[in-house]
């Protein structure tokens, strides 16, 4: 505080007049009780407004902007509480529609921990509020990125029970076999495969079709397009036979020729008129190829897979009686035209082809070096 002495001697060299030196001594005497009179006075103001204004409490749905290719890997909070202050007749108008809640990511372009401030913006029946309080709790939120990916992954049908005695599932497909999936990439990286939810089967004796949801569990990923997929599940009465998975042979290829195949082998289903022919039936009585004669240029070639069956030779028997007659040769030599005829059966010596899995195979034709 100046001394009024000081104040007076300031005064007088700025040529103020006595009534001026009268106003300030009027002014700082009794200063404290001045003082104190205005805290008091400030104290009633915002006491008085503190008991006039209303308040209200609401869950606003919280969204980031600005992402970029960063995605949120944590669980964050999804919605904050945002609590107003203001006049009464203006609270009940403001709904949650009416206050942006955001996380702004904008400078947040590397995978790692942030802690970013809640963003408020007022719209709509806020912004007629006046004077409005806004707080948010929390006030910060700490959010994980990671950059975000797009990957295609497999759906596996999930199967409960069983078919009845006397019945066997063949086969089961689905299709989509798979689907795009947007999301972080290190939770892609770890997810091999989706799951449908589980069909049973359980007093199945035939083949049937139906459409089965895709299930996601983990929400940071996104399916897109179709969430379901169209379930075949294949059904036959059962019967007895062998199943062989053999190594796919390529005939037939011109020798200035090589070829190679991602599938190396594949599953034949033979049949027999007996039990007793059935049970000397074993893999080295069969050869899986594919017939590459005609082809005279490198590329990529889907070819039906066949079977030569190869009988044993008795020692009581000569090789005319154990040879197999031309007509049962040409049927075993025919190949399935396409995959709706599958089923067809070659009748060959006793022994049935009932199915080779898969009907065709891509074979890849380079020069031979």
């Amino acid at each position: 505080m100046i001394p009024v002495c000081r104040l007076t001697a300031l005064l007088k060299q700025r040529g103020c007049s006595l009534n001026s030196k009268r106003i300030l001594n009027a002014f700082v005497s009794n200063w404290p009780v001045k003082a104190l009179s205005l805290a008091g006075a400030l104290f009633l103001f915002f006491f008085h407004r503190a008991n006039t204004l209303d308040s209200r409490t609401l869950s606003v749905a919280l969204r980031v902007e600005n992402a970029g290719n960063m995605i949120p890997v944590n669980n964050y909070p999804k919605t904050i509480r945002i609590t107003f202050r203001g006049e009464r007749k203006f609270m009940d108008s403001i709904t949650e529609n009416d206050i942006d809640a955001f996380l702004d990511l904008l400078y947040c372009n590397t995978p790692g921990s942030y802690t970013l401030p809640v963003g408020i913006v007022k719209k709509g029946n806020a912004l007629d509020a006046d004077p409005l309080e806004i707080m948010c709790d929390p006030q910060e939120i700490r959010v994980d990125l990671d950059e975000a990916a797009s990957k295609m992954i497999p759906v596996q049908a999930v199967i409960s029970g069983a078919v009845p005695a006397n019945y066997e599932l063949v086969s089961t497909r689905v299709a989509p076999a798979v689907v795009m999936v947007n999301g972080p990439e290190s939770m892609l990286i770890k997810t091999e495969s989706l799951s449908t939810e589980p069909v049973k089967i359980d007093n199945r004796t035939e083949t049937f079709v139906m459409t089965l949801r895709i299930i996601n569990n983990e929400p940071l990923l996104e399916l897109l397009g179709n969430k379901t997929v169209e379930f075949t599940a294949e059904i036959q009465p059962a019967v007895s036979g062998k199943r062989f998975e053999l190594p796919v042979q390529v005939h037939n290829l011109n020798a200035a020729w090589k070829a190679q195949s991602k599938s190396s082998h594949a599953e034949v289903f033979v049949q027999a008129d007996s039990p007793s022919a059935l049970s000397t039936l074993n893999a080295e009585m069969l050869t899986l190829f594919v017939n590459a004669a005609g082809i005279n240029k490198e590329g990529e070639y889907q070819l039906p897979l066949d079977v030569e069956l190869v009988l044993p030779q008795l020692p009581d028997e000569t090789p005319e009686a154990n040879a197999i007659d031309e007509t049962d040769a040409k049927t075993l030599a025919e190949t399935v035209d396409s995959p709706s005829q599958q089923d067809a059966r070659k009748i060959l010596g006793g022994y049935t082809v009932v199915k080779i899995s898969p009907d065709y195979i891509d074979i890849q034709i380079t020069k031979a070096e």
